[in-house]
């Protein structure tokens, strides 16, 4: 019943491997097609129902159908309900983080503040991005759309931190979420509530600075990719393996060849073509070179 032991999978379309049940929402959200027989197994490990002694494959998605039929519950009321479902912390599902005990060893050491900025910091698998575990799962949804961010996940804390409640001492993961649930099923009340009571966090501003700082940073980040991205166009580069063809010459452009019109010059037409009217007056168009737009580039203030 270690989560580390559960069902591995390879994807027959493309060769990544995932947890069974990840691999099924895999096949199915990534390459739109039905999982059956599109995955072949490289772990195969069983579990065994707490509550019935039934045996099954280890994966979320068969221990959902069977919680489902056979108990009248959902995997979530399984894993919540019964005690000691499923062990280890290497792969951690959003509930267990929200229950605010994961990983928690007994007689282990912990860090215990009230400070936000303190608050516990972990690594994306995917993409090695550091943020706030709160940050996590909105990450998971934005930046790897194919990827669901309800269903269990690979956490690598960078920093991991406990909050002391404020109204019976007890500690929780210091995120967001596991003070919420406890707050809720503890003392049956609100964050809003609950801040409006006690003093709950410090660090306010300096944590509100630092996530600021972070968005700005992906801001920066994101427009400097818009710009190699239309740099590369503007230069006619392309990332597909396969070129555009080159055009076939056509015979008929030799006796024309020379007299070609020179690059700029537009005959009237072109300029009735490309050019607009407002208020009886032609606008927006020159057939001088010197007055062509002029842009300055944000990361290198290179004027072109």
């Amino acid at each position: 019943d270690h989560i580390k032991d559960m069902c591995n999978c390879q994807c027959n379309v493309c060769g990544k491997v995932f947890v069974h049940h990840r691999m099924l929402k895999h096949i199915e959200r990534t390459h739109k097609l039905p999982a059956k027989e599109r995955f072949t197994f490289l772990r195969i490990t069983q579990y065994r129902c707490k509550l019935c002694t039934s045996e099954m494959l280890f994966s979320f998605y068969t221990i959902g159908q069977h919680a489902r039929s056979r108990h009248q519950m959902t995997l979530q009321q399984y894993r919540d309900t019964v005690v000691g479902a499923f062990q280890g912390d290497l792969v951690l599902d959003q509930s267990i983080e929200e229950s605010g005990q994961a990983g928690v060893e007994e007689g282990g050491d912990k860090e215990i503040t009230d400070n936000l900025v303190d608050m516990c910091q972990v690594k994306c698998f995917l993409c090695d991005t550091k943020m706030y575990l709160n940050s996590f799962k909105r990450h998971l949804q934005k930046e790897h759309d194919d990827f669901d961010a309800d269903e269990p996940c690979k956490i690598e804390f960078i920093k991991r931190t406990f909050y002391k409640c404020k109204m019976c001492d007890a500690t929780v993961l210091f995120h967001f979420d596991a003070i919420n649930k406890h707050l809720s099923t503890v003392h049956s009340t609100t964050m809003h509530s609950y801040k409006s009571q006690y003093t709950a966090f410090t660090g306010d501003k300096e944590y509100k600075a630092v996530i600021k700082a972070a968005d700005k940073e992906k801001a920066r980040q994101n427009r400097i990719a818009r710009h190699a991205e239309a740099l590369n166009e503007a230069m006619g580069l392309t990332t597909s393996d396969n070129p555009p063809a080159a055009k076939p010459k056509s015979k008929n452009n030799t006796a024309t060849r020379g007299k070609a019109r020179t690059k700029f010059q537009m005959d009237e037409a072109a300029i009735l073509k490309w050019s607009i009217t407002l208020n009886n007056t032609m606008r927006y168009y020159s057939n001088n070179l010197e007055e062509m737009c002029v842009r300055r580039c944000r990361v290198c203030d290179e004027i072109m």
